[in-house]
């Protein structure tokens, strides 16, 4: 590869001479590598920059001569090397977790991470997404990379590419687990309960589940209009009797669902604790009776 005068040392040379009278004999050109000029050479074909590598430019004379000694004019021109190789970085930002599945590192991203690809002697960065079902075209990398519309758990994929001025990489690429959504919390309040109205022996159950990275953490806390308690983590089924501090009234109780991504979703509902006995009054011709029994 070559821009004008720029190339890198692996850049083919060749030196083009020609004579109408009695033919070209031969070619000779020679380098200053910046100490001096070097010794003669005798053009027998391309060659390239390879002993120059470590430098920036050297100056390159050449001269032709036919058979019967007449020489050309010196041709003499300054060449720059480009040696430098152009490499790219791909790095993520917010929400990423790498685990081992099925005796395999995978790295697990959702909507909010986002993909930098970072070039190094490049002029430009191209890159296209697979999104599970197709691929993205080709384009210039800009702005940060996000797989943010993507609505089911699957592989996603970065393809991309680092263009120097005369290099370019090879296509590298990444692959990431892609979780869409956070968790999923559902919740039943068993018998005895007339919703809203709930006693202290009613059962409360809350599960949860992800399509993706899996549960996290799953928590509750509930209020009477006042105070939060504090979070108590989801377990079996609890009795409305062992929420701290309850009392015959109106309650809310909020469940919060995390993945292993930070990504959180949280549900709330109200009940009314029944917590006094009904009473029973028995009147006869008019009469209430009290200290009664049946027998």
């Amino acid at each position: 590869p070559s821009l004008g005068t720029l190339v890198t040392e692996q850049t083919p040379i060749t030196l083009l001479g020609s004579d109408n009278g009695s033919g070209l004999a031969g070619i000779y050109y020679r380098f200053d590598n910046g100490t001096g000029w070097g010794i003669w050479r005798n053009y027998s074909g391309q060659f390239n920059l390879t002993e120059f590598a470590s430098l920036q430019s050297v100056e390159l004379e050449v001269y032709s001569i036919d058979f019967l000694g007449h020489t050309s004019t010196m041709t003499n021109m300054s060449i720059a090397i480009d040696a430098s190789f152009p490499e790219v970085e791909l790095a993520l930002s917010g929400p990423w977790v790498i685990r081992e599945e099925s005796a395999e590192n995978v790295t697990w991203i959702n909507n909010d991470t986002a993909i930098t690809l970072l070039g190094s002697n490049t002029t430009h960065i191209r890159y296209r997404t697979w999104n599970g079902s197709s691929w993205n075209n080709w384009t210039n990398f800009t702005n940060n990379i996000s797989f943010a519309g993507v609505n089911n758990n699957t592989t996603v994929i970065v393809e991309f590419q680092g263009v120097g001025l005369l290099r370019s990489t090879f296509v590298h690429d990444r692959s990431f687990l892609f979780d869409p959504e956070a968790p999923i919390i559902t919740w039943q309040i068993e018998s005895p309960r007339i919703l809203p109205w709930v006693n202290i022996s009613t059962l409360v159950t809350l599960d949860s589940s992800d399509v993706g990275i899996g549960v996290a953490s799953h928590r509750y806390r509930w209020s009477d209009g006042g105070n939060w308690s504090i979070w108590r983590n989801v377990s079996d089924p609890f009795p409305i009797m062992s929420l701290d501090g309850i009392h015959e009234g109106n309650w809310t109780l909020m469940s919060e669902a995390c993945d292993s991504l930070g990504s959180c979703s949280s549900i709330q509902f109200d009940f009314t604790l029944d917590y006094t006995m009904p009473t029973l009054t028995l009147t006869i011709g008019g009469y209430t009776i009290v200290d009664w029994a049946y027998i």
